[in-house]
């Protein structure tokens, strides 16, 4: 022997192109499948066996629509159509059936099979079993239709009761104002009358709140237009405010007449609910103010408070519908809705709501309209 003989070694055997892609197909997790163009399967890969319960030689000589449930036969037809063309057809989502009866959710991948020269013999399918996905989504669809449902009758049994209640709130503020008329200002049962008003107040703000919200949501939120000047609204706004609050001074300092145009009871109600919003939550503070700025075309209105604040964390969830601003010390009463609202009407003017807040130290809400 050689000496160069004696290291020799025999090169690894590289398994040829059909020994590999039988052994990829043999164990793939995937349902690998042939057929000839008239739609007769040709080969048949353990995966199949486990999905479809036909073993090779059960299935292999058989039509494919052994595997299609009835309701679903014209689709071999559309794809051996597509095969024929030369087309591929990708994760196509699916129903088959196996041997036992069973109907499976599939997405199937099917390619032409092609000789040499480019001549289509067939087609290859990849089935792959997406029946726990298919379950999911329609348990998720039910969940989905079921939350809309229990939300609907929630809103319909919200809006019944908010109706029913303004009914006998009507009534109380017009006893209250009588009473206000017949005892004397001097009377010691004179102060509460301006704390029932503001309590009253606060309650019909919560019942129009939630009704405001549902026509929201069924897009019957109306508004009306016109032009108007803004310095009345402004000041009309603070004065119904402040008529009911004695323990903050609201501050106005605001510029020339301007005149804007919107909906005046709308603006009036986005006006509102920012200074009832500034005077509730600076529990600690005596003012509030409100300020207006002309440019370009447009005027700024904020309104400034100096309370709790917020961090700049929750910030952006104020405008959330439901959310509702909590405080280690003092509990604020609210149903979260007020800033939602003002953010829908500000919409439909054309501006938005701009919110700075240092928790700690204060608010300041404003946003802008279009002057004339």
């Amino acid at each position: 022997m050689r000496k160069s003989d004696k290291h020799h070694k025999t090169p690894n055997t590289i398994p040829g192109p059909d020994w590999l892609l039988a052994s990829i197909i043999g164990s793939s997790d995937d349902a690998i499948i042939t057929k000839d163009l008239e739609g007769k399967i040709t080969s048949w890969n353990n995966s199949a066996v486990e999905m479809f319960g036909y073993s090779a030689d059960e299935a292999i000589g058989q039509s494919v629509t052994i595997l299609i449930p009835e309701n679903r036969l014209q689709e071999e037809t559309e794809i051996l159509n597509k095969i024929r063309s030369g087309e591929q057809i990708k994760h196509y989502e699916t129903e088959r059936l196996a041997k036992n009866g069973d109907i499976i959710s599939l997405s199937l991948t099917i390619s032409p099979i092609k000789t040499p020269d480019g001549k289509i013999i067939g087609a290859s399918k990849i089935a792959r079993d997406i029946s726990e996905r298919v379950s999911l989504q329609k348990k998720l669809q039910l969940y989905t239709h079921e939350l809309e449902m229990l939300n609907n009758l929630k809103d319909d049994a919200i809006n019944l009761i908010s109706h029913e209640l303004k009914t006998p709130l009507t009534s109380a503020k017009a006893y209250i104002q009588l009473l206000g008329k017949l005892i004397e200002k001097d009377h010691q049962a004179y102060g509460f009358i301006p704390r029932a008003q503001f309590s009253l107040a606060r309650l019909e703000s919560l019942i129009n709140d939630q009704l405001d919200v549902s026509k929201i949501r069924i897009n019957q939120f109306e508004y009306n237009m016109v032009e108007f000047p803004l310095r009345d609204l402004i000041l009309e706004s603070v004065k119904s405010i402040q008529q009911y609050c004695v323990h903050h001074q609201i501050v106005v300092n605001i510029g020339s007449d301007i005149h804007v145009r919107g909906d005046r009871g709308r603006l009036m109600q986005v006006l509102s609910n920012l200074l009832s919003n500034a005077i509730k939550f600076s529990p600690k503070a005596d003012t509030v103010d409100v300020t207006s700025r002309q440019t370009d075309g447009h005027v700024e209105i904020a309104v400034t408070d100096y309370g709790i604040g917020i961090s700049a964390e929750y910030a952006g969830q104020l405008l959330d519908r439901y959310y509702r601003i909590e405080s280690e010390n003092t509990k604020f009463i609210g149903l979260g809705l007020g800033l939602f609202i003002v953010n829908d009407i500000l919409e439909k003017h054309n501006s938005k709501l701009c919110i700075e807040s240092t928790l700690g130290e204060g608010s300041r809400l404003s946003f802008s309209l279009a002057t004339i």
